[in-house]
């Protein structure tokens, strides 16, 4: 998974962190008399060997000083996540596209949007994509027989919006086998009583529980992940319950530093966090993808990683 920015926020931290040190925090009074000395508009002498003995001695104290604590911090963030398999790869993966199945999607005319989206996910160097429409499976065929010969996996999905505890913009995402038939996918459909009318819809509310959607999903071979909760307050205050109570571990953020909030109130771990695109047009396909541990880059290699606890 791409921490890239998680990592940039927790040096910052570092930093703030650095400042509680008195060891630190008297060698930076040091440095700080220097600088201060040195930036005098009268100050015309150049500066002493002591000085710049000092200076670049509280320079290297603070370089090493960082350099120890983001390893300490790379290491917290490592212990905290889900462990890998062994024999695990790392492969690429954005895992919630939309298609012309999905209302407001935008592909430009002339475009056979199937084949564009393959050759866009390629030169992303993506490895696995979902084909996420709202309550529509019409696109995967397509995109898989695009997608039929290259290094490509694709796998079926579905968005799928509930409400809960006041909030009725509570997205979940669920994911199924490769081999996942139309058979299957219209009884999934029928199951979690989805009109013919909401496909593609964005709008659509499920009138089942969220309990009833987990067992309807799990039935069906599937996996299901809570999308984007970070987003909203209201969203965010159900996270707790998604956690303790119905025991997911994985969840699709939409800030990487909202890996913090999790690590406040959960410190002892076992997530597995994933930056998806949400992509509505071919542009966005990729622009956001996640980094992740498998032992194959397929629907079974996904699913032990976000399966529920």
């Amino acid at each position: 998974m791409d921490y890239r920015g998680v990592f940039a926020l927790a040096r910052t931290n570092l930093s703030r962190n650095s400042v509680a040190s008195k060891q630190a925090g008297a060698s930076r009074t040091s440095l700080n008399a220097v600088q201060t000395a040195l930036m005098q508009p009268n100050y015309k002498a150049a500066p002493s060997k002591a000085q710049l003995k000092l200076f670049r001695s509280q320079a290297r104290e603070r370089e090493t000083e960082i350099k120890s604590h983001s390893k300490l911090l790379a290491m917290r963030l490592k212990n905290f996540l889900t462990p890998a398999p062994r024999g695990a790869k790392e492969y690429r993966i954005d895992l919630r596209i939309h298609t012309s199945a999905s209302e407001t999607f935008y592909a430009p005319q002339n475009v056979t949007a199937e084949e564009a989206l393959v050759r866009i996910a390629l030169v992303k160097s993506l490895d696995l994509i979902a084909i996420t429409d709202c309550y529509s499976f019409s696109s995967v065929e397509r995109i898989k027989l695009a997608a039929a010969g290259k290094k490509l996996t694709v796998i079926p999905g579905i968005d799928l919006r509930l409400a809960i505890q006041g909030c009725d913009d509570a997205t979940f995402t669920a994911f199924f086998p490769e081999n996942f038939s139309s058979q299957a996918q219209q009884s999934l459909l029928e199951a979690l009583a989805v009109p013919a009318s909401a496909s593609g819809s964005r709008s659509y509310i499920l009138t089942k529980s969220l309990e009833q959607v987990i067992e309807i999903v799990e039935a069906h071979q599937g996996r299901l992940i809570p999308s984007r909760f970070d987003q909203t307050p209201l969203r965010l205050q159900l996270v707790a319950m998604l956690v303790e109570k119905y025991g997911f571990r994985a969840f699709d953020l939409a800030h990487e530093e909202s890996v913090e909030y999790f690590r406040e109130f959960w410190p002892d771990g076992g997530f597995t966090f994933l930056f998806s695109s949400n992509a509505f047009n071919l542009a966005q396909v990729g622009s956001r993808d996640s980094t992740l541990k498998l032992l194959t880059p397929n629907f079974a290699g996904l699913a032990r990683a976000i399966e529920r606890k």
